[in-house]
Formats: C-alpha cells, structure tokens, sequence
C-alpha cells in the first residue's frame, strides 16, 4: 500500500516524503517531477503554455499511473492534486492519506520569495495565497491522517507509525 502526503504548497510535502523513504526503505516518488518529466516541461512553463486544465488533466493521468503500475512507496503531490475528485478517490482507495498542515503565517513566509508556484504569481501575493489556502483547505479533510507538523523526524515516525495502524486495520 502506498502513503500519499498531501497539503498546501510549501506545507513540506517533498521534505517529510523524502525522509520518510529514506528512513523506512521507501521508494519516493514526486508527482511533479513525474509530470515535467512526461511533459518535457517544467510546471510553470505548462501552466503558461496550456493552462491548468491541461496540467490538472496530465496530473491525474500519471497520478493513476503511479498508483496502479508502480511499486508502493511514498507518493508526494502537489498542492492541488487534490482538486479533482477522481484523484481523491484514487489515493484514498489505494493508499494511507496524509495531510501536512502548516499555519497560513508559515507557508507565507516560505513562499514569499518564490517565484515558482504558477498559481501565486501576478498580482497581490497575500491576497493570492490567502484566498487559494482557504480555498483548498477543505480539500485535504479526506486524508486518513490529518497532520500538524511540528519537525520532520516526529512527522515521519507518526505517519510510518500510523500508517501500520492503518495496515493492520485495513487487512
């Protein structure tokens, strides 16, 4: 069974799932890198040449892909992976959601400098980020774990340990 992180842009997805392939034998894979590799593209430039639309339908395209073909592991989304039901019902089904949580005033001060997210470019940028936060938020309550984060290496002994709960429970 896989275990899928999901949460907000800069929430940490990419740091916890990485230290929590390496510290359990886990294989990582990160859905966006999955997608500019497919695409021979970077994200912020599919996003400017074909819109979010096209992104979101290659991201669940290759979201499917990974959790049907390939060997489970650690599966780090992105933000918004999470918008198209399908892809919900696919993780949930297939394997341990986890939503990281991380306060607005910190992700804000992560992403104030960043000039990669395609979706918080361009005008107001608190204005922007706290209006795709709230947004968003209501979608990472389908996770089988919700997850305040406090530092890496407790996150990742909660999850592991979680998730053995949850393989218990579920066969």
């Amino acid at each position: 069974m896989w275990i899928s992180l999901i949460g907000f842009t800069g929430s940490g997805k990419s740091t916890v799932g990485r230290a929590l392939g390496s510290s359990y034998g886990l294989l990582c894979y990160d859905l966006d890198a999955w997608i500019e590799r497919k695409a021979g593209e970077r994200i912020p430039t599919l996003f400017a040449r074909y819109g979010e639309t096209h992104f979101r339908k290659l991201e669940h395209e290759i979201l499917k892909d990974l959790l049907d073909h390939y060997t489970p592991g650690v599966l780090v989304t992105g933000g918004g992976a999470v918008l198209m039901e399908e892809n919900r019902l696919q993780m949930q089904e297939k394997s341990f959601v986890v939503s990281l949580r991380v306060p607005l005033a910190i992700i804000r001060e992560r992403l104030r400098n960043d000039r990669q997210r395609p979706l918080l470019q361009g005008g107001n940028f608190d204005e922007r980020l706290s209006a795709l936060y709230f947004e968003r938020e209501k979608h990472y309550q389908f996770a089988h774990l919700l997850l305040e984060r406090t530092d890496t290496v407790h996150d990742i002994h909660r999850i592991y340990g979680s998730f053995l709960d949850h393989l218990v429970k579920f066969h």
